[in-house]
C-alpha cells in the first residue's frame, strides 16, 4: 500500500522538490534561499506599488523605505546572477558551447523582460518598464559569460561600474539610458547597466572565489520546512517574477481600478 507521503510527493512537484533537498545535502541551498527571500520581497513591493499607484488604498510606506527595499531586492537578484552563472557553467568546458548556452539563456530572460514591458504598456502606460531587472539580467548573463575566467578583474571592474553609475545617472544621453544615463520619464523598475551590471560581475567574483568547488558553504543535516519553501521559490524565481506581475495587474483590473 502506498503511503500518504508518497502519494503527496507523486501528486505534488513542490513537495517532491523539497525531498530533493533532503536527498542532496550538498546542494547549494543558500543561493536558492537568498533568491527566495528576494522574490518574496519583490512580490510584496509590487503589491504595495499597485495599491498606491492605482488608488486602491494607501499603504503608508515612506518612499525612501520603498526605494531602499526595491534596490536591495533587485541588487540581490542581480548579484546572485553572477554567482549562479559560475555554478551553472562549472562542467561546461567547451567555450563555444558555453557561449551558445548563455546567449540563449540570456535572450530568454530578456524576452521575459520585454513581456513585462508589454504588460506595463497595456496596464500602466504612465509607469511603463523600459529597462527593468529582467532586461538587465538577460543582457548581464550574455556579457558576464565573457568574464567568467577573469576573477580578479571582475571585482575591480564590477566596483568601477557601480561607482561610475553614480555619476552617469546625472548625464542626459537620450536613448542610451539603458547604459545608465539619465532619461526623463524612465523611472519605474529602471535598472541600467551602470551601476547594476557591476553587481553581476562582483557575483561572478564571489562565485569563483567561494563556490568553484560547487559545494554549499553551509551544509545542513536537516532542512527546516520553512527553508525548503523559500528555497523552492528561489529555484523558480524567474517564472514567479513574470507570473506575479500578471496576477497583480489582473486583480487590479478585475476590481475595476484599472482601465485601458
Amino acid at each position: 500500500m502506498i503511503s500518504l507521503r508518497k502519494r503527496i510527493n507523486f501528486m505534488t512537484p513542490f513537495l517532491a522538490w523539497m525531498d530533493y533537498y533532503k536527498r542532496n545535502k550538498h546542494r547549494i541551498w543558500e543561493i536558492d534561499f537568498a533568491r527566495g527571500i528576494a522574490i518574496i520581497l519583490m512580490i510584496s513591493l509590487h503589491i504595495k506599488w499597485a495599491i498606491d499607484y492605482f488608488g486602491i488604498g494607501n499603504t503608508g510606506v515612506p518612499p525612501m523605505v520603498y526605494g531602499v527595499l526595491q534596490r536591495f531586492t533587485a541588487g540581490t537578484f542581480i548579484f546572485l546572477v553572477g554567482v549562479s552563472l559560475v555554478l551553472s557553467n562549472l562542467k561546461v568546458t567547451e567555450k563555444k558551447m558555453l557561449l551558445k548556452r548563455n546567449i540563449i539563456r540570456g535572450m530568454n530572460v530578456f524576452a521575459y523582460g520585454m513581456g513585462i514591458t508589454l504588460i506595463s504598456y497595456i496596464f500602466a502606460r504612465n509607469a511603463m518598464v523600459l529597462f527593468g531587472v529582467l532586461h538587465l539580467i538577460g543582457l548581464g548573463i550574455i556579457l558576464a559569460t565573457f568574464m567568467l575566467k577573469q576573477n580578479g578583474l571582475n571585482l575591480i571592474l564590477g566596483l568601477g561600474i557601480v561607482i561610475l553609475g553614480c555619476y552617469t545617472v546625472n548625464i542626459d544621453m537620450g536613448w542610451l539610458f539603458f547604459l545608465g544615463f539619465k532619461y526623463p520619464g524612465v523611472e519605474t523598475d529602471f535598472f541600467p547597466i551602470m551601476p547594476w551590471f557591476g553587481l553581476t560581475l562582483i557575483g561572478v567574483y564571489v562565485g569563483n572565489k567561494y563556490y568553484i568547488d560547487g559545494k554549499t558553504k553551509f551544509p545542513l543535516d536537516k532542512f527546516p520546512q520553512v527553508l525548503e519553501y523559500i528555497a523552492f521559490l528561489g529555484r523558480h524565481s524567474l517564472m514567479i517574477y513574470f507570473v506575479h506581475m500578471i496576477v497583480i495587474l489582473s486583480f487590479v483590473f478585475a476590481i475595476g481600478k484599472l482601465s485601458f
